[in-house]
């Protein structure tokens, strides 16, 4: 787990070698409100035998409510229909981003825990998002 982004993402780290996905990078996000998002943290369940992660829960506190409560969001893999959290995986989900509108919007609008709520995003938009995504090394991308 990585962070201090105060967004919810994820990057792919893979082989100087290979390009083969070896790990995942979890950017969480925080509990403070800058940058106009809703505080968040995540809870992780791992295996106990490989302390690999199995789920990715999040939960938010939403400012613009009444009476704002902690309340839990998403779960990672249930939220995108992935089969499990392995770095295979996540590359499959960047590379649906090339395609799937409707995936890139809701990793838009997960990332600032609804805050900014996005209602389309374009191809330069989801080149984007599988560039950021598919890459560990911040800035590669650009």
């Amino acid at each position: 787990m990585y962070g201090h982004v105060h967004k919810e993402h994820f990057d792919i780290q893979r082989s100087f070698e290979t390009d083969k996905q070896i790990n995942i990078g979890y950017w969480t996000g925080a509990v403070s409100s800058f940058s106009d998002n809703n505080p968040s943290f995540r809870v992780f369940e791992l295996d106990v035998e490989t302390m690999v992660a199995v789920k990715v829960h999040t939960y938010i506190f939403n400012l613009t409510q009444e009476n704002p409560e902690w309340h839990w969001d998403h779960e990672f893999s249930e939220l995108y229909e992935m089969k499990d959290l392995s770095p295979s995986s996540f590359d499959e989900l960047s590379s649906t981003f090339l395609q799937d509108e409707a995936a890139c919007i809701k990793f838009l609008n997960t990332k600032t825990q609804n805050v900014f709520l996005h209602n389309s995003c374009d191809e330069s938009c989801r080149k984007d998002l599988y560039c950021q995504t598919r890459n560990g090394i911040y800035f590669d991308y650009k």
